[in-house]
């Protein structure tokens, strides 16, 4: 096999593209250790990520294969300037309970939701993620989304602060939104956070993702 190119020296679109063809792989995969890992995951051994990262990503592809699978949906979250000073010092975590805090408040359930941290090209931080909610829930989804985010100022980011849409290639959209994680190494807490439940959920659906988390 081909020696990966790091995340810093693949583009987005290379990158995801390395992976689309995996999508299958997901489904069939045999857990998340050793050959069992989702096939694209082989490829960021050469990342320079820490273990704890590397462990997170490689869980990334299975959880959005579930949740496409059951019905969800990506999501996309631009921060606020305060917001993003935070997740600066404290990573992900902080935005992620406001979100599951503002999703118990409206709905009085909590859903399930994965969330990676990524950078754009000005520096600013955002996060991609996935949440398995259904078409009735997505405007609650958004509005807690956009909550946790933080009030942006400016009008054309404020518009877009909050999208989703279809998961189409559940290992693709992983590695795309995670081409940046070598670069955002130095800001500390977690960039890849998830609910705790999706561990349950999945292995209570073993026929739809054959995963053992």
């Amino acid at each position: 096999m081909a020696r990966a190119k790091s995340v810093g020296q693949a583009s987005g679109k290379d990158h995801a593209a390395s992976a689309v063809n995996d999508n299958e792989n997901i489904r069939e995969n045999k857990g998340l250790g050793g050959a069992g890992r989702p096939v694209f995951a082989g490829k960021i051994q050469d990342f320079g990520l820490n273990r704890t990262t590397k462990n997170r990503l490689w869980q990334l592809g299975a959880f959005f294969q579930y949740i496409a699978d059951m019905g969800g949906r990506t999501l996309n979250v631009n921060f606020s300037d305060n917001v993003q000073e935070e997740v600066r010092a404290k990573g992900l975590v902080p935005f992620k309970r406001r979100f599951d805090d503002n999703i118990r408040d409206k709905l009085g359930i909590p859903l399930i939701s994965v969330f990676c941290l990524d950078i754009d090209d000005k520096e600013r931080l955002h996060a991609h993620g996935a949440v398995l909610a259904n078409d009735n829930q997505m405007k609650t989804v958004r509005a807690a989304a956009k909550k946790a985010g933080g009030q942006i100022t400016e009008v054309t980011r404020r518009r877009t602060q909050v999208h989703s849409s279809s998961i189409h290639h559940a290992a693709g959209w992983a590695a795309y939104i995670s081409r940046h994680l070598r670069k955002l190494q130095n800001i500390p807490g977690q960039h890849i956070v998830y609910s705790r439940e999706i561990h349950s959920a999945m292995r209570e659906n073993m026929g739809l993702v054959r995963c053992a988390c």
